[in-house]
C-alpha cells in the first residue's frame, strides 16, 4: 500500500471514530490505553502514528501498548501468528530533491538543504498478535512520567490563575485561567483539562509560535483547538492518566470533521504540532532532554 493510501486510511478511520462518539462528545483517544511504543526498543511512537495505533487498538480490542515490526518480534523470539494483518504506519525519510519516486502531494520540501521528506509506509504488529506466551516476552516501556504527573505539570512555568471561571488560555496576557480545583470530579480530569490549556500555551510567540489569532468559526481556530485537544491526549498518555471527556468541545466536533474531510492532510500537520506541544511541556520535567523517539 502506498504511503498516501495509508495516510488517507488513517484519516478515514479517525473520522468514523469521531462521528461514532460525537453524541457523547467523545474523541477516540478517550478510550485509548497507554502510550504506544516499540516493544523491542522501548521508543515511543509519535504524532499521527499514535492515532493510528490507538484506532487499531480500539477496533481490535488490544490492551497492550507494545508494537513492533515482524522482524523485530522475531529478534526476541516472538512469532507473529499466521494470518495476522499488520497496522500500517508512516515514517518520513530524507530524499534528494531530484529523486522523482515520491508523490508530490505527500512530500515536504526543504529548499535550503536540497532535500525533502518522503512518507514511507511500514507495518507493525501488536503483542496480542504474537503466538507466544506474553510471559516469555520482555516488553520494554517507553520513557514516561507515569505515576508522577503532578511533578510533570508543576514543572511547567506557565502563569495559571485558579478560580477564575471557565478553562481558557489568553494569548494576549500569556496566562491560563482555570476554575477552582474542586470543580473537577477527579484529579485526572483536572490535569487533563490543564493539559489542553497548556497545549495552547505552547503556541505563544515566545515558544512554538503558532497562529493563535483565529476566532470561533474560523478553520484556523478549529485547527488550534484540535492541536490542543490532541496534545492533551498525548500528554495524558505520557503521564498515565485518562483524557477527560469535555462537553464544551461539542461545538467543535462538526467543524473538526469538516476540516478533516475537506483536507485530510491537515491531520499530519495537526498531529505534528500536537506532538511538538507535548514535547515542549516535557522538556521542563526532563532536564537531560534524552526522550527517545521513533516514527
Amino acid at each position: 500500500m502506498k504511503a498516501a493510501d495509508v495516510m488517507a486510511d488513517i484519516v478515514d478511520r479517525l473520522i468514523i471514530e469521531i462521528e461514532s462518539g460525537a453524541q457523547q462528545w467523545r474523541m477516540p483517544w478517550n478510550t485509548a490505553t497507554g502510550l504506544p511504543h516499540n516493544a523491542v526498543t522501548g521508543n515511543a511512537y509519535r504524532g499521527a502514528n499514535i492515532l493510528a495505533l490507538w484506532l487499531e487498538a480500539i477496533t481490535s480490542g488490544y490492551t497492550s501498548s507494545g508494537w513492533a515490526t515482524y522482524k523485530q518480534w522475531q529478534s526476541i523470539d516472538a512469532q507473529v501468528r499466521k494470518g495476522e494483518t499488520g497496522t500500517r504506519l508512516i515514517r518520513w525519510v530524507e530524499k534528494k530533491r531530484n529523486d522523482d519516486t515520491a508523490d508530490a502531494s505527500t512530500t515536504n520540501d526543504d529548499d535550503q538543504t536540497g532535500t525533502r521528506l518522503v512518507p514511507v509506509a511500514f507495518s507493525v504488529f501488536n503483542l496480542a498478535q504474537c503466538d507466544t506466551a506474553t510471559s516469555t516476552v520482555t516488553v520494554q516501556l517507553a520513557p514516561r512520567h507515569e505515576g508522577n504527573f503532578a511533578h510533570f505539570f508543576d514543572a511547567v512555568p506557565a502563569v495559571i490563575r485558579w478560580g477564575t471561571g471557565h478553562p481558557c488560555y489568553l494569548p494576549e496576557r500569556d496566562e491560563i485561567r482555570m476554575p477552582e480545583w474542586e470543580a473537577f470530579t477527579t484529579t485526572a480530569a483536572g490535569h487533563a483539562t490543564l493539559a489542553h490549556e497548556l497545549g495552547h500555551w505552547t503556541g505563544h510567540a515566545s515558544r512554538l509560535d503558532r497562529d493563535l489569532t483565529g476566532r470561533f468559526g474560523d478553520d484556523s481556530y478549529a485547527i488550534e483547538e484540535l492541536i490542543a485537544e490532541m496534545s492533551a491526549a498525548f500528554t495524558c498518555a505520557e503521564v498515565g492518566i485518562v483524557p477527560a471527556i469535555r462537553d464544551d468541545h461539542a461545538p467543535y466536533l462538526a467543524h473538526w470533521l469538516r476540516v478533516l474531510k475537506a483536507e485530510p492532510r491537515h491531520l499530519w500537520s495537526v498531529a505534528s504540532s500536537a506532538q511538538a506541544a507535548t514535547d515542549h511541556l516535557a522538556i521542563y520535567s526532563t532536564p537531560t532532554a534524552t526522550r527517545q523517539r521513533v516514527a
